[in-house]
């Protein structure tokens, strides 16, 4: 669905030194040996093959070109020197794309980027042919027929309009030939569907889709499709997807948990559609790519894709969610998934999901997520005191206010404790705000102590000078804080899923004193009052050469 250039992203990846004067190198099956010129490029050659093997500081990229065949940029599947493996690609990038036009000029787009700045003749030449092949071969269709799946669906597209582009804007495009309007309005004869192609003739991680709308519904499709030109000519193809509907997701990492937990079981039918018009990062990307049209047709899909996306988003805080908690890499995490998926993920716990691996590490769960006992109670009086006392440690920065809140909060923690008073920890997490300020968080924590209020009932109050006055409520405290998200509160213990933010919500938990940071993290106490007391120390310096 989205494709990366051939061999821009690696696993491994280490640099060849000027020692190395020759390699074994494996593209796409084929091992050969290499000598490494004085211009620090790889020449190889296979019968009339040309081959040159460069570093491109992210992995190697092999550029070849057979007889009269225009130059193409081809996956170094492995480096090596005879004794040790100096490089070797990912296994998912292996994948091959069908032939077409878009993929032709795709490659030789990647061979002007691979060889820039590179003076060896070789590549000079390749650069060359493939510039030439460019000119002859200008991308961007005006007109494509697009078929879905097997040609059951017809569909008669047109580019949109690209808007005047900047000076810059215009080398770029003469260079790279990509800063144009690829965006498609295509309609089927006969039908009221609306339909938005994206068909790139680059590959790149929002690789080519489909859109299809009707009646505030959505249906993505990534691949099972094929579009051509006027001439019959295969402008673009993307292969039939196998199994299950692929769930959209642009990060190419491989997820902790199944990304299709996190999709509400009302979507659950459309749950690649669901991602793609939720997601914030493709919304991004479609907010830039959209500034390069200036049709009408192609502004109106927009505008009916960001309604439609809306109206999912609206849907997020209304989603009925459970917690689910499972062991990630030594440490328990926290996820927001759909409340009807999450039953069948493990056993139920204080309202939690809980996973077999952290039913293991029970003990540790109750040691961050359950506060100590409280032997003694504060009054009133006595919590605003401690604020007061908090607030006079010279040694702890509260003026530096954009970062350092974990710090801080360990630091005070532990000085309560060891005046006989038990600390607790309050976390937020969410998109906040400062009001007044230009002061912005995805999380903050401060300490808290229990008070016993004049009229006997029990309050957590939070110690906070970074924020607030005096000692408040956590309520209060949380209400000093502006929140972009307009979803609820959710309230809970840690550890907290940090996924709130794509329901739409803010997760405010208690915890133990014990956590150091809003993720679970199997460090001793000694590094956290190590990293602590280094961290207020250096914010406290740029307080002082501020004159603060």
């Amino acid at each position: 669905m989205r494709k990366l250039c051939a061999g821009l992203f690696v696993i491994c990846y280490f640099v060849l030194n000027a020692v190395v004067h020759g390699a074994t190198i494996e593209i796409e099956g084929r091992a050969l040996d290499c000598p490494k010129d004085s211009a620090g490029v790889f020449v190889c050659q296979k019968d009339a093959e040309k081959i040159l093997v460069v570093d491109t500081g992210y992995g190697f990229s092999a550029v070849t070109k057979s007889g009269s065949k225009y130059p193409i940029v081809k996956l170094v599947d492995k480096v090596s020197d005879g004794t040790r493996v100096l490089f070797e690609a990912s296994d998912y990038l292996r994948s091959k794309a069908p032939d077409s036009k878009a993929k032709r000029i795709s490659d030789t787009k990647a061979v002007i980027s691979s060889l820039k700045g590179v003076k060896h003749p070789l590549a000079l030449e390749l650069v060359a042919d493939a510039k030439e092949y460019l000119k002859n071969n200008k991308g961007g269709e005006k007109e494509l027929n697009l078929t879905i799946g097997n040609e059951k669906e017809a569909y008669q597209c047109r580019m949109g309009e690209t808007r005047k582009l900047s000076q810059a804007e215009t080398k770029l495009d003469e260079l790279y030939g990509n800063v144009k309007c690829e965006y498609y309005s295509c309609q089927k004869p006969g039908s009221d569907e609306k339909v938005l192609a994206f068909l790139p003739t680059d590959n790149s991680f929002q690789g080519p889709s489909v859109l299809k709308m009707k009646e505030g519904q959505a249906q993505l499709v990534v691949g099972d499709f094929k579009a051509t030109g006027k001439d019959g000519v295969t402008y673009l193809e993307e292969q039939k997807s196998t199994g299950d509907e692929e769930l959209y997701d642009p990060r190419l990492l491989k997820a902790d948990i199944d990304p299709s937990l996190m999709v509400p079981s009302k979507y659950e039918a459309s749950k690649s559609s669901f991602n793609y018009l939720t997601n914030l990062n493709e919304n991004n990307f479609t907010a830039d790519a959209e500034g390069l049209c200036s049709s009408n047709d192609i502004k109106d899909l927009f505008s009916l894709q960001k309604k439609i996306g809306k109206e999912m988003r609206d849907h997020l805080s209304e989603a009925e969610l459970v917690e689910y908690l499972k062991m990630v890499d030594g440490s328990i995490s926290s996820y927001y998934v759909d409340k009807k998926k999450g039953q069948s993920l493990g056993c139920l716990y204080q309202g939690k999901i809980v996973d077999n691996s952290v039913i293991q590490n029970f003990d540790h769960l109750k040691d961050i997520s359950i506060p100590k006992p409280v032997t003694k109670y504060l009054t009133e009086e006595e919590v605003q005191k401690l604020f007061t006392d908090a607030k006079n440690m010279k040694d702890i920065p509260f003026g530096y206010k954009y970062d350092g809140c974990y710090a801080r909060a360990h630091i005070m923690s532990r000085r309560f404790e060891q005046m006989g008073i038990a600390a607790q920890k309050v976390w937020i997490k969410g998109d906040l705000k400062v009001p007044g300020t230009d002061i912005e968080w995805n999380y903050h924590v401060a300490p808290v102590v229990e008070v016993k209020k004049k009229d006997g009932t029990i309050e957590k109050y939070v110690i906070d000078p970074s924020l607030t006055e005096k000692a408040v409520t956590v309520d209060q405290w949380v209400a000093k804080m502006d929140r972009g998200y307009k979803g609820p509160i959710m309230k809970t213990t840690y550890p907290f899923p940090l996924n709130g933010g794509s329901f739409d919500r803010t997760v405010v938990a208690i915890s133990s004193s014990e956590p150091f940071a809003p993720m679970d993290m199997p460090i001793t106490e000694e590094q956290k009052m190590g990293h602590a007391t280094q961290v207020l120390k250096e914010f406290s310096e740029v307080l002082a050469s501020r004159g603060k």
